[in-house]
């Protein structure tokens, strides 16, 4: 019996010690087109972080891991990136509504939230740009054709270009991106990563 109670308890999320603090952060500091994207599409934008946070956190975005892209192809990407939208994309803050590709790929998974001004950049096409078969075999390239970085990157640059792979990335439509489940890149100073136990609680206020 006793441990029935501990189990409700636990389920109650009226219990969630800073419910009411992240309610009033999000309120105030997350944009309102933010707001009205998500509940548009009906579901939150997850993170997947190393970090062990209990109830929330506000991160400054200095903090980029993308281990999976090696940095010449990275940059490579961004070139492409920055003359279409002005910014390094592949530098960005990495989310998706499928927070079972996080907890496979990830590890833990936050629920998102950009704190103030933000941007983003999706593919309308590619679900993690990482795990399309011609991006593996370009990371395995440019380690064993270390005497031919130069032709794998111009092979690189006409697999963007000639696939339409670039061309099926934009900045608009955040519900649809969040609908297709696809990475969504996130442009933004702060951002704010939140326990996945307050889902529910947050699900019944802003969708």
């Amino acid at each position: 019996m006793v441990i029935i109670l501990k189990f409700s308890k636990y389920l109650d999320e009226s219990t969630l010690p800073d419910k009411e603090e992240i309610i009033n952060i999000i309120d105030n500091k997350v944009d309102k087109q933010f707001l009205s994207d998500i509940k548009k599409a009906g579901s939150f934008v997850y993170r997947g972080l190393l970090d062990n946070i209990t109830d929330f956190k506000i991160k400054e975005t200095h903090e980029i891991r993308n281990s999976n892209m090696n940095v010449l192809l990275k940059d490579a990407l961004n070139v492409h990136f920055n003359k279409k939208f002005g910014w390094n994309v592949r530098d960005g803050i990495f989310t998706t509504s499928n927070w079972h590709h996080i907890i496979k790929f990830f590890g833990k998974k936050y629920i998102f939230f950009p704190i103030g001004d933000y941007k983003f950049v999706w593919s309308k096409k590619i679900g993690d740009i990482n795990l399309e078969d011609r991006m593996m075999k370009f990371n395995g390239a440019v380690r064993f054709r270390t005497d031919d970085l130069d032709g794998v990157i111009k092979e690189f640059d006409e697999w963007l270009i000639n696939d339409n792979i670039l061309q099926s990335y934009v900045d608009d439509d955040l519900p649809s991106a969040i609908e297709s489940q696809n990475e969504i890149s996130f442009k933004c100073k702060e951002y704010m990563a939140i326990n996945f136990e307050y889902n529910n609680v947050l699900k019944e206020k802003y969708l």
